[in-house]
């Protein structure tokens, strides 16, 4: 067997798990053996989850009825109450997507510090990646920020047609913001039970789940459930993948895919859709992992009252403080995954200019002379940094700006390691700081697959927790391995690039990704 083919067999089941989710740390931690049970009484009832011997841990609490039958394509409901003590000592299933997965999913994973830490601790509540089509809460193992004094509460949501689908005759659409909203409110109203304090939550995710943060920034229903946020890798400004789509638009794709389904019938399509089997609706082409995501939130006017662009442009939002930032080569895992591990080679330079050609239309000739393939060692490269620059890394400068200029405090970054985890894992490319690996910092495990962090990535993954339980703590992350993170300004735009060979401010990163050149683009 080739070198090449034997990397990319660790390839596959690494950066799978990247972006589609797994259930690998919900089996990990169901083999560990517990030290002895621990009560605490919340709203629906008496819960018994694990004790260990540096945090607690109450896993699968339903925050929300289940949603299959009739409770399909509807905003969540209360949970039931139950009598006697529940076992909450096993994450619950992730919510419906190719992987093994049930409707009865709305729930909740809490991890707390050991008793002895204290009350009214600072809580972080972690929203997943995934593409609003994978990924469940009991892939992250959170001990890193838990050992730091914070509560972290991991929420499930609705993902794919269960999470976003929108045709006449439904109340809602956008179920997926709506669960995440019940899961914040089930935080305010139970947390203290856990010892966390009520009134100090920060809301905060990667991809996906740090789009999502923008979208209950934006969200009025979300008004007052949480006091900070940090937005990974997820941009609430520019035009990408995850970008909210028009109502007229979301009912488009709603239509196509219950035609799939065979429901036919405009008048029963609802009906019909809810009477299918779960197997049934994942077998649709709609959940397939591509670059323009079918399955995404839609500007309805009530829960998403209005674009994220717009929404940051007139300052119509939450003004909580903010850590907003990414990774220097995010597009580099979509390259890994969509080209490389779909086609088991290269990216051709005819190809790179055909998917600039069909990305950009006219405006494709001035990126094909900024981003020409001369300029990089492939077109792999070339194709990666466009989608790095385009979709991530400007998108997000232009959205710091915005956020600035509306009155926001906003911490910038960027992960820009010089020895990031899984750097060799593609055959064909360095992955680089890759979109993903910032969770390998901040958690143990990403959808399942373990953090295995050499010395110096642990001295980075270090400060990089301190930093975000810093700012759960007081709104400001502090300094990062001695050198100070001061809020961005317009007057000052720095950023901070973190790396294991030192934490450094620059004015220099939307610079090095030729934000001026697509600012008329991206906007």
């Amino acid at each position: 067997m080739t070198r090449g083919k034997v990397r990319l067999l660790v390839l596959v089941p690494v950066l799978v798990a990247l972006l589609l989710g797994g259930g690998l740390a919900a089996a990990a931690r169901a083999s560990a053996l517990p030290l002895t049970g621990s009560e605490v009484t919340i709203d629906t009832g008496k819960l018994k989850g694990n004790v260990r011997l540096d945090r607690r841990e109450f896993l699968g609490i339903p925050f929300a009825a289940p949603t299959s039958g009739d409770g399909r394509f509807r905003a969540p409901r209360p949970p039931a109450r139950w009598s006697g003590v529940r076992d909450a000592t096993k994450a619950g299933p992730a919510c419906p997507q190719v992987l093994p997965s049930s409707e009865d999913c709305l729930t909740v994973d809490v991890h707390t510090p050991p008793l002895s830490a204290g009350i009214d601790l600072p809580v972080m509540v972690w929203i997943y990646g995934g593409a609003y089509v994978f990924g469940s809460n009991s892939g992250y193992d959170p001990s890193p920020l838990v050992r730091k004094g914070v509560i972290v509460v991991a929420v499930n949501y609705r993902l794919g047609p269960f999470g976003f689908l929108s045709l006449p005759g439904l109340e809602e659409s956008n179920f997926g913001l709506l669960d995440q909203q019940a899961g914040l409110r089930w935080v305010k109203r139970n947390i203290a039970a856990f010892g966390g304090d009520p009134g100090r939550v920060t809301v905060f995710g990667e991809s996906a789940g740090g789009n999502s943060v923008c979208h209950q920034m934006a969200s009025p229903r979300a008004e007052g459930l949480f006091q900070q946020a940090i937005v990974q890798s997820g941009s609430c400004s520019g035009r990408n993948g995850l970008t909210p789509v028009s109502k007229d638009e979301i009912r488009e794709r709603s239509r196509a895919f219950a035609r799939e389904m065979g429901c036919d019938d405009t008048d029963e399509e609802v009906a019909c859709l809810r009477a299918l089997p779960q197997d049934k609706l994942l077998s649709s082409k709609s959940l397939e992992f591509r670059l323009d995501l079918t399955w995404v939130p839609n500007v309805d006017g009530v829960t998403v009252p209005r674009s994220l662009e717009d929404a940051w442009r007139t300052g119509s939002y939450q003004k909580v403080p903010m850590i907003v930032g990414g990774t220097r080569d995010e597009g580099r895992t979509f390259i890994a995954l969509l080209d490389h591990l779909l086609t088991l080679s290269t990216v051709s330079p005819e190809e790179y200019a055909d998917f600039v050609r069909d990305t950009f239309g006219d405006d494709a000739g001035a990126v094909l002379a900024k981003y020409p393939v001369s300029a990089f060692d492939s077109a792999d490269l070339a194709k990666a940094t466009v989608l790095t620059d385009f979709s991530f890394a400007c998108a997000t400068a232009f959205h710091i700006e915005q956020a600035d200029a509306a009155g926001s405090r906003v911490f910038a970054y960027e992960l820009n390691d010089v020895d990031p985890p899984f750097a060799g894992v593609d055959p064909f490319m360095p992955m680089g700081n890759f979109h993903g690996v910032d969770v390998l910092y901040l958690f143990n495990s990403l959808q399942g697959i373990p953090a295995i962090r050499n010395g110096t990535q642990q001295k980075l993954s270090d400060q990089m927790v301190a930093a975000w339980t810093s700012f759960a703590r007081s709104g400001d992350p502090g300094a990062v391995g001695g050198s100070d993170w001061p809020a961005w300004s317009a007057e000052r735009p720095r950023v901070i690039q973190l790396s294991s060979a030192g934490s450094r401010l620059s004015t220099a990163v939307p610079d090095d990704h030729n934000c001026d050149f697509w600012k008329p683009i991206v906007g």
